[in-house]
Parts: C-alpha cells; structure tokens; sequence
C-alpha cells in the first residue's frame, strides 16, 4: 500500500533530522586535533591535568562524534531500504542509493552496536594465542594496521584524526574502514537532493 502524504511528511522530517546529525558529526570529526586539544586546554572547568588525560578527553571528542555518524547513518539506511516503503520513498526524495555507499553500510554500527558479541568472541578467538593485546578504541597508531592485525595487537576501534580514516574490527578480525571526507561528501549529496523538495534545508 502507498504511503499517506502524511506519512511522506514524518519521514521527510525525520530523513533531513538525521542528515543533520550526520552532517554535524562529520564536521567535528574533521576537526584538527590541535584545535580539540585547544577546546580542553582552555576551558576552565575541565582542564586536563597531564597529557594522558589530555589525550582520553580527545579520545572521547572522536569518539562521541563517530559514534553519532555511524547511528545518524544507520537511520538513514533504514529510511532508504530495499523494502516496498524504501523503495517508494526513494523514489519520493530521488535518492540515487548508489551515490551514498558508506551511509548505507551498516556494518561498522553493527560491529559496534554489538560490542559484547564482539569482545566474547575476540578473546575467544585469540584465548590460546600468546602475545596478544585487545584494545577497545584509540586514535592514530604508531604501527600500520596490517602490523596491528598481524601481530594480534587488536585496536577494535580506530579512528586517524589526520587522515580522517575509520576501522573497526569484527568478531572474525576483519578490517571494516571508511573515511570520514568521502561520508561529508555523500550526506552533502543528500543535503543537496533534500533542498529540490523544499524540505528544512
């Protein structure tokens, strides 16, 4: 059955939400590190004291951000799907899906959304292997990541503040990446198709 033009209003309305969402995440995430250390080194109220906790604070700034990307995106994947009401909407935006391949990879927020799958079956993995070292999230990494995975020194969530790169590891230890530009790219895309219907943008 068709969608109500009701109907095509919520999803317009919650479709542009979470572009929005998207679309701020990708810019922090774009941040220069030094200009999120800045953010901390002068706020009075939460001053890191030392390095280390310097570095956790801009952890956490990554992190909340790439986390917001990765729901805001899993969002609009299901908005845009291969159901009947997907399709129709699809239609209804003329949304070309093929011009936004990572919004609509949900496997990055899935690894990530299941994290204690994830873990169980990580350490399960590698329970009997000597050497090995299983960290949840860090930013760039003094080795490469083929080392990272060679060498079973797991960084299950790693984001490159310089280059804007983005890997996770899943359950069976393969690499899921993407990069943040090429995102900022495709939810401008959307932004851009979005404001031919006269929506919030």
């Amino acid at each position: 059955m068709a969608l109500s033009k009701y109907a095509k209003e919520r999803f317009t309305h919650y479709l542009c939400e979470q572009v929005i969402y998207a679309q701020g995440a990708t810019s922090h995430l774009m941040m220069p590190r030094k200009n999120v250390e800045n953010l901390f080194l002068t706020d009075p109220h939460n001053l890191p004291k030392n390095s280390e906790q310097l570095l956790v604070a801009c952890t956490n700034y990554y992190f909340f951000y790439l986390q917001s990307l990765l729901t805001a995106n899993a969002n609009i994947s299901k908005i845009l799907n291969n159901t009947a009401r997907g399709k129709e909407l699809k239609r209804y935006f003329n949304i070309d899906v093929a011009r936004i391949p990572n919004v609509m990879d949900r496997r990055m927020r899935n690894t990530s959304d299941h994290y204690d799958e994830r873990i169980e079956r990580i350490v399960k993995k590698l329970e009997n292997e000597s050497g090995n070292l299983v960290v949840d999230r860090t930013l760039k990494l003094n080795i490469t990541w083929d080392e990272n995975i060679r060498l079973r020194w797991l960084h299950l969530r790693y984001f490159d503040e310089e280059t804007g790169e983005i890997k996770f590891v899943d359950e069976n230890i393969n690499t899921i990446s993407m990069q943040v530009d090429t995102v900022a790219e495709e939810i401008e895309y959307l932004v851009e198709t979005l404001k031919e219907l006269n929506t919030i943008f």
